[in-house]
């Protein structure tokens, strides 16, 4: 299977031109921003990583680093997609990836390896219908069924957010 990264990009920049919020890719690319810089409707990308993705599992904490499973929102926005990329294919069952906001599931924010061969998937939400406020807590947390395959798939799933 093929991973259109192309395509998530042209779907997420096609977010911020229909929105009311500010697009700074061509101001601010390549460039940290501090707090005091951060624009309405800069892009930013939370990554979550998880080694050797079990079966059977419920709502397992995905890592942002070595044993620290969630991040801080320094001000008020929004999750408008996620990504995932496995190092193996999926073969059978299925596994999931959630977001949750200060330890609660965030309805309809996850992504999914479903079908046989999927290795890249993403989902696209609508700006604005899954926000958090500053001083949020954003993680990710990973279910899987029983016959879930491969075993060995080390998974890292990024979290779009517009602040």
């Amino acid at each position: 299977m093929e991973y259109d990264l192309k395509g998530i990009l042209e779907e997420l920049q096609g977010l911020f031109n229909s929105s009311t919020g500010h697009d700074h890719s061509g101001t601010d690319k390549g460039k940290p921003i501090g707090y005091e810089g951060l624009a309405d409707g800069n892009l930013f990308a939370l990554e979550f990583y998880r080694q050797d993705v079990s079966a059977g599992q419920s709502y397992v904490p995905m890592e942002v680093s070595p044993g620290v499973t969630e991040v801080v929102m320094p001000r008020a926005g929004s999750i408008v997609a996620m990504s995932l990329a496995s190092s193996a294919a999926r073969s059978s069952g299925w596994v999931s990836f959630s977001v949750f906001k200060n330890g609660a599931l965030i309805n309809g924010a996850w992504v999914t390896l479903d079908t046989t061969g999927d290795q890249y998937k993403y989902s696209v939400f609508g700006k604005g219908s899954k926000t958090f406020a500053a001083g949020d807590r954003l993680s990710v947390r990973m279910n899987s069924t029983s016959d879930w395959g491969p075993t060995t798939a080390d998974v890292c799933v990024v979290v779009w957010l517009s602040i």
